[in-house]
């Protein structure tokens, strides 16, 4: 019975270690931006500026289109770009971009076409989480 109860506490006190661990790491915010792209037999292009939209791209082909960000909170933060799986195989972006305060940046996201795509109309989106920056 003892050795129960204390496996249970060690459970339960690892189970809140994770838990604070958790809460530790979520981001201050999260922008959402959908996606939306054609493959097609020709290029078009699509200026909107309310959504990240490539227009109609040629299979084999690329594109690249940039988000603005600015750091508006009083400490440092990182941005981390993760794309939903609709778009993901077709998107890249770096890993994590850091921003000091009112520190202004303009990431990249490109798109890429694989040569044996089929055409047809593509949306997702892309959330950058943005948390504070404790390094």
């Amino acid at each position: 019975m003892i050795i129960t109860l204390t496996v249970s506490f060690l459970v339960l006190a690892i189970s809140l270690v994770s838990l604070v661990h958790t809460i530790k790491n979520l981001p201050l915010e999260i922008k959402e931006v959908e996606v939306s792209f054609e493959v097609g037999g020709f290029m078009g292009i699509d200026l909107n500026n309310e959504s990240l939209t490539f227009g109609v791209l040629v299979p084999g082909y690329s594109a690249e289109r940039k988000i603005h960000f600015k750091n508006n909170y009083e400490f440092p933060v990182y941005i981390e770009p993760v794309f939903s799986k609709e778009v993901e195989r077709f998107l890249s972006s770096g890993q994590i971009y850091f921003l000091g305060v009112d520190e202004e940046l303009n990431i990249p996201i490109t798109l890429r076409i694989p040569q044996e795509e089929e055409f047809g109309n593509h949306s997702g989106f892309i959330k950058f989480k943005i948390y504070e920056d404790k390094r």
